[in-house]
C-alpha cells in the first residue's frame, strides 16, 4: 500500500492487529435468537465501507478458515455490514486475540462475556 507521498509503508495495514482495532472501535457484539428454534446465538457485526469491508472479509476468511461473507446493506449507502454469527463468532474471537498483546480490555471482556453467556 503506499501513502498520498507514494512510498510504501513500512507495516501493511492488512495485519490481525489493525482488524483488532477496527473491530473494537466499528463493531456490535451481542447475542440474537435466531434461527427456527430462536436459540440465543454469539453475533459480531463489523461496519466500514464496502472496499474496507470486503479486504477485511478475505483477511478474516483467509486467516480463519472461515467461510467468505455477504457483506451486508445498513441503513445508508456508504457503509455495509459483515457478521459473523454461532462458530464463526468463536473462531474470529479467537483469531482476532490469539497471542494479542495490544488491544481493549473492556471489549475483549464484552467478546468473553458473550461467549460464555451462551447456552
Amino acid at each position: 500500500m503506499e501513502t498520498q507521498e507514494g512510498s510504501a509503508e513500512a507495516v501493511p495495514p492488512w495485519s490481525r492487529g489493525f482488524i483488532r482495532a477496527w473491530v473494537e472501535l466499528h463493531s456490535s457484539i451481542d447475542v440474537a435468537r435466531i434461527g427456527q428454534k430462536k436459540a440465543p446465538t454469539p453475533r459480531l457485526r463489523i461496519y466500514g465501507n464496502r472496499l474496507l469491508m470486503e479486504e477485511m472479509n478475505h483477511i478474516i476468511s483467509a486467516g480463519t478458515g472461515v467461510s467468505v461473507r455477504a457483506l451486508q446493506k445498513t441503513a445508508n449507502e456508504t457503509t455495509v455490514g459483515l457478521y459473523y454469527v454461532g462458530r464463526s463468532f468463536r473462531t474470529v474471537f479467537q483469531w482476532l486475540y490469539d497471542g494479542a498483546s495490544l488491544y481493549n480490555p473492556v471489549v475483549r471482556e464484552k467478546f468473553q462475556y458473550i461467549l460464555a453467556k451462551r447456552v
